[in-house]
């Protein structure tokens, strides 16, 4: 799959790691070693800098900080939550559930969702073609009805402009009432 990166390869590594060795011989930013690896890679800045950071926290303890969803991961975490949402169950609780419980596994569960939404509608949208071709309910989360769904059923335009006025029109009798009393 075109641009669904999964973990880094050795080739990826050495490319960041020999461009660190001249930033550095150069006194360069390690910013722009980030763009310009991330232009390489076709990855983004921001994640070849918590890759950077990752390695070098990983190499002090000696314990890997950061492990990345497979393929498979990821595509199992969406047809889950498009599911459970399909059924009326929130991204929060769902992922909370997938977690078991622990909330750093359903945060980290939670932002890989939010990612895959941002930046791969395609997988969202292929996991949920291949869910409906298996005959499973799955909820359409970049659909206009699904992003301006109102929380409660919105009453009559008519009740809410005469819940408006009965409101001012107390308003105005009480602001009357009130002058009236200062005024006598």
């Amino acid at each position: 799959m075109k641009g669904f990166h999964v973990g880094w390869t050795q080739t990826e590594s050495q490319l960041l790691e020999e461009a660190v060795v001249i930033a550095r011989a150069q006194r360069l930013p390690l910013r722009t070693v980030f763009e310009s690896v991330a232009g390489q890679t076709g990855r983004q800045p921001n994640s070849v800098r918590n890759y950077y950071y990752t390695q070098i926290k990983q190499s002090r303890s000696g314990v890997p900080a950061f492990v990345p969803f497979s393929e498979e991961e990821s595509l199992g975490l969406v047809r889950a939550i498009l599911h459970a949402q399909a059924k009326g169950e929130s991204v929060r609780s769902c992922t909370l559930s997938l977690a078991g419980g622990d909330t750093k596994k359903m945060l980290r569960y939670q932002n890989k969702y939010r990612a895959l939404l941002k930046n791969k509608p395609d997988v969202i949208a292929r996991v949920r073609a291949e869910l409906f071709g298996s005959g499973t309910p799955a909820h359409a989360p970049f659909s206009r009805a699904a992003s301006k769904a109102p929380k409660q059923q919105q009453r009559p335009l008519e009740t809410t402009i005469q819940e408006l006025v009965s409101a001012l029109y107390d308003s105005l009798l009480a602001l009357a009432k009130r002058n009236s009393e200062r005024a006598g």
